[in-house]
């Protein structure tokens, strides 16, 4: 596996990388200390986006266990997505989103509306463009190759273990490449991307699950992987300039993304998709 990791990373450098070697980014110790923080409150929303999708799953579940979600319409199912995701927020204690809720919130429902206005349009793809999905952030160049090879790495036949090795390989080369300007969205990125892959790896089945037909693997992990990635970075950019909590920001989007992404494919798998 760590082979197969390995060449993919050494396949990104090699085409990804603008930058000349010699140009090595030179980073003082306050530097590091701010990036230090930064990525441990970027693992920390990585974190709670696993539990802000266990809250979620375990809502669906009680759902579907109780008669009600075979009953629901399209917008129900997506309101009663959105409730329970809103419910997550207010039910946290984790200071910074009990500090930021409507924060938390607002990121979260820009997904949403985006479903409510435009529904299902991506709902048989195959390839998952993220790029795509945040074309209305400000990206420099390094953070649009970075999530580039994110989104052709959620886009390859790797395996979950596999991915997860190389977000981690990606992460390291990050850390040590990036000015601290361009690393805080290409790390957010990657810390979402890599708790997303950790939570499919341990949870996929009981998504598969959840109608009671594990046979069929109807459940994209890869699609809802694109999306965490994708709100992740909408969050951090927007964030980044309109101030407040950045963690805030990140997990607000990242959730709204991820949980509208499987919403939408429990529609779909209900066959109630326009």
């Amino acid at each position: 596996m760590r082979k197969t990791a390995g060449f993919f990373l050494m396949v990104f450098l090699l085409l990804h990388n603008s930058c000349n070697e010699s140009e090595q980014i030179n980073k003082g110790n306050d530097d590091y200390l701010y990036l230090n923080k930064l990525e441990e409150l970027i693992e920390i929303a990585g974190v709670e986006h696993n539990r802000a999708l266990e809250y979620v799953y375990k809502a669906f579940q009680q759902a579907k266990d109780s008669g009600v979600l075979c009953k629901m319409s399209n917008n129900e199912i997506i309101s009663f997505s959105q409730l329970q995701t809103k419910e997550f927020f207010l039910d946290s204690d984790v200071h910074f989103i009990s500090s930021n809720r409507d924060r938390c919130m607002e990121f979260s429902d820009r997904f949403f509306n985006k479903i409510k206005r435009k529904p299902f349009v991506e709902k048989s793809a195959d390839y998952f463009d993220i790029l795509s999905l945040v074309e209305e952030q400000d990206l420099s160049e390094s953070q649009a190759k970075y999530l580039e090879v994110l989104n052709d790495a959620i886009n390859s036949d790797y395996d979950l273990e596999t991915l997860l090795e190389i977000f981690l390989d990606i992460k390291e080369h990050a850390s040590l490449e990036l000015t601290i300007e361009d690393s805080f969205i290409v790390l957010a990125a990657i810390d979402i991307g890599i708790n997303s892959l950790t939570y499919w790896n341990s949870n996929l089945e009981l998504w598969n699950e959840l109608l009671g037909n594990s046979q069929k693997r109807w459940f994209s992990w890869r699609q809802v992987a694109a999306y965490d990635v994708a709100g992740a970075v909408g969050g951090a950019a927007a964030t980044a300039i309109t101030g407040g909590g950045i963690a805030a920001g990140i997990v607000g989007g990242a959730v709204g993304a991820s949980v509208v992404c499987a919403t939408v494919q429990i529609i779909c798998h209900f066959g109630n998709c326009d």
